[in-house]
């Protein structure tokens, strides 16, 4: 489904940010 695919689209971007936050903030 189109709508799914999108879906886990998003959810890809947000995790990509979230572990890119972390990742700086354990170099602190």
């Amino acid at each position: 489904m189109e709508v799914s695919t999108v879906a886990i689209f998003l959810v890809g971007v947000v995790v990509k940010n979230f572990a890119e936050i972390v990742a700086e903030e354990l170099k602190l």
